[in-house]
């Protein structure tokens, strides 16, 4: 079987990397910084941000391409993709000149969940959805491929990341921490502290939320009432509470 991830970056690559770095304030991926990691509920922290190459799930096929089968992708081939993570967000830049966006969902022992869009050079919209194994300071992807085209394939990476830190942030807040909702009206709620990704509830019926993920929710009245809003992050948690008029 033949080795993988043996595709050199070239200095072409190295420089459009280093370009990303400087337009990205993500570029930071100091482990000890609890801005650009995520941890578990256990409080270690992971930092995803790498060059990732081609994997192909250990097998021969496709080898050297990130898209499997490789014949299949539209535009130009992936053979590399450079990853930053900041909190839970997450940036890309390809070997095609392509940029990418997404997030970290969650993130159980040493594995994350995570999704990113993008677009191939022939315009086709994509979605990488699957998750980032961590092993040995190396960071592994197994991901879906979905092209807006049809077309739905693999996505295999690994890279070399940092080795795992400790949470030291272990408060999580919520702002604002009440509010008054009069009929037809919403307010926004933002979560800050805690790891970084952010899990919303509310106990109440007197409105609904506009997601349950993300450091942001909306709450919408719908009838008067009482609610209580919490969210959870890192095994903490705060709440807001909220009068529906």
């Amino acid at each position: 079987m033949k080795p993988t991830c043996r595709q050199p970056f070239h200095a072409a690559a190295a420089a459009l990397a280093a370009a990303l770095c400087l337009g990205l304030s993500a570029c930071e991926t100091d482990s000890t910084n609890t801005s650009s990691v995520v941890s578990n509920n256990a409080g270690t922290t992971y930092d995803f941000s790498a060059l990732y190459r081609a994997n192909n799930g250990g097998t021969d096929e496709g080898d050297g391409y990130l898209v499997y089968p490789a014949d299949r992708q539209s535009g130009q081939k992936l053979t590399w993709m450079r990853i930053i993570q900041n909190g839970s967000s997450l940036q890309g830049f390809d070997n095609a000149g392509q940029n990418w966006t997404g997030a970290i969902s969650g993130i159980a022992d040493t594995t994350a969940r995570f999704s990113m869009e993008g677009r191939t050079t022939a315009g086709a919209s994509v979605t990488i959805a699957g998750t980032m194994s961590y092993a040995d300071q190396q960071s592994t992807i197994s991901a879906s491929w979905l092209e807006s085209g049809g077309f739905s394939g693999s996505f295999f990476a690994v890279g070399t990341v940092s080795s795992p830190g400790t949470n030291t942030q272990s408060s999580v807040t919520i702002s604002p921490n009440s509010a008054t909702i009069s009929s037809g009206q919403a307010r926004t709620f933002t979560a800050s502290g805690g790891n970084g990704t952010y899990t919303w509830a509310h106990s109440g019926s007197c409105g609904t939320l506009s997601g349950s993920t993300g450091s942001s929710v909306v709450y919408t009245h719908v009838s008067s009432g009482t609610d209580t809003l919490t969210v959870n992050s890192g095994g903490k948690s705060a709440s807001a509470s909220i009068v529906c008029q």
